[in-house]
């Protein structure tokens, strides 16, 4: 029982030492492995829908599924303590296969259609901040930092499990909010580690590719 916690303890410092390591990076810049080539994305399928207002290439590899947004809304009275939430209207996912996971969720999306001016935005990151500490430092290593993505600050987060295994989220909030995160886990969770990353899927490529734009009518 001693050497279980130990391991937990160590688990959970290794946790926070990647959160606070994270925290200093952005996702525009410096997140190339070394040594990982930058694929070309020019030859790549786009995405396009104008009702979400979302844009973005991927690999021909992956495949493309969309889901039911009312499957991810959530239920009367429960609220993100972030003030991040929002019920999507467009939920698409990208779908690849690994030797172990076939058909596993490599990238998620939720976006919305309500309009978010640069000042709401400004204050939902300043709220979320704010409320972090409080919120999600109490019982497992998290951080959450501004960031720059398709000309608009964003907010990233990253969270650790008391095993050590940590996991991002970004949220955009300009024109309109749109959430992204990574559904790999088990043995494919070192692809979707923080920060965003190339690996077996290039998933850093992909959101720099990534256009929000005020929806359609």
């Amino acid at each position: 029982m001693l050497a279980h916690r130990t391991r937990m303890r160590i688990a959970f410092v290794i946790g926070l030492l990647v959160c606070l390591l994270v925290s200093s990076s952005t996702t525009n810049a410096r997140h190339e492995p070394a040594g990982q080539p930058t694929p070309d994305t020019s030859g790549w399928p786009t995405y396009s829908n104008a009702f979400a207002g979302l844009s973005f290439k991927y690999p021909p590899s992956l495949r493309l599924r969309e889901r039911d947004p009312r499957e991810f809304q959530r239920p009367p009275g429960v609220t993100d303590p972030l003030g991040l939430d929002f019920p999507p209207q467009l939920v698409i996912e990208l779908i690849g296969d690994t030797p172990i996971n076939r058909g596993t969720i490599v990238l998620q999306f939720q976006s919305s259609r309500d309009p978010i001016t640069k000042k709401m935005a400004e204050k939902k990151i300043k709220n979320a901040i704010k409320m972090m500490p409080e919120d999600y430092l109490r019982e497992l290593p998290s951080s959450l930092k501004t960031d720059h993505l398709d000309g608009h600050r964003d907010l990233l987060y990253v969270g650790c499990d008391r095993g050590g295994q940590c996991h991002w989220i970004i949220y955009m909030l300009q024109p309109h909010q749109c959430l992204i995160r990574p559904g790999l886990t088990g043995a494919d969770a070192d692809e979707a580690a923080p920060p965003p990353h190339n690996g077996r899927f290039p998933l850093l490529s992909i959101l720099r590719t990534v256009h929000l734009e005020p929806p359609s009518k």
